[in-house]
């Protein structure tokens, strides 16, 4: 996910654009040419974007096929850190951007037979830091949103497929998820879109190096 501001005089206007593909077998130069072919030739300014592969077997440490999380941390972080490094050669010459990457609970909140995925967030986590100190010189900012739970298609499947393996209804198992959390909802996708658009934009200007928790109170660092 692409967010450009457009500066006309009047109050900031977001132009977003999206592009997805594999960014650890592809060119990663091809995909930011499309973006910036979508901004019309614009500064590329602010991104923020999510890689995500759980191709972990679920299975414990010692019994995990580590060619999984080897994948997983292909997709995740290496492909993460191919797009960041294209990205930022577009941004230094400009001397300003703003870098948010979407990591995950898991990462505060570990969670047995996840390793894989939990990995590969955590390595992100660090990368994510010794960036901010890096880039901040050059005028980029980097800072990483860290969700829980969220309520979107995946998380709604989940939900319908417990309750119908368990015999109970939808509403039990999400009472069960909000137990844990204090403002007792499961936070909605948009909702925390909204936390990296805030890191993205000029509220945030002098934050770098910061990692948002954005779960509905959760977990609390």
């Amino acid at each position: 996910l692409l967010l450009k501001y457009q500066f006309d005089g009047r109050p900031k206007k977001l132009k977003i654009g999206f592009v997805s593909g594999d960014f650890r077998q592809h060119p990663v130069g091809f995909f930011l040419l499309d973006i910036l072919k979508h901004l019309k030739n614009e500064n590329l300014e602010l991104i923020a974007y999510s890689n995500s592969k759980k191709k972990d077997d679920l299975s414990t440490k010692l019994k995990s096929n580590f060619a999984d999380w080897q994948e997983t941390m292909n997709t995740n972080f290496f492909g993460t850190m191919n797009l960041t490094m294209a990205a930022v050669k577009e941004m230094t010459p400009n001397k300003s951007g703003a870098i948010v990457m979407i990591n995950s609970l898991i990462t505060k909140k570990p969670l047995p037979t996840q390793g894989g995925y939990a990995a590969s967030k955590g390595a992100l986590t660090t990368a994510t830091k010794i960036l901010a100190k890096e880039l901040g010189p050059k005028g980029i900012r980097v800072n990483s949103v860290f969700m829980g739970w969220m309520w979107g298609p995946p998380v709604e499947m989940y939900i319908n497929f417990t309750a119908e393996s368990m015999g109970v209804k939808p509403q039990d198992i999400i009472d069960n998820v909000t137990k844990d959390i204090p403002l007792g909802i499961i936070p909605d996708d948009s909702d925390c879109a909204n936390a990296a658009l805030f890191l993205i934009s000029d509220l945030a200007k002098v934050i770098t190096g910061a990692n948002l928790d954005v779960n509905g109170g959760e977990f609390m660092s």
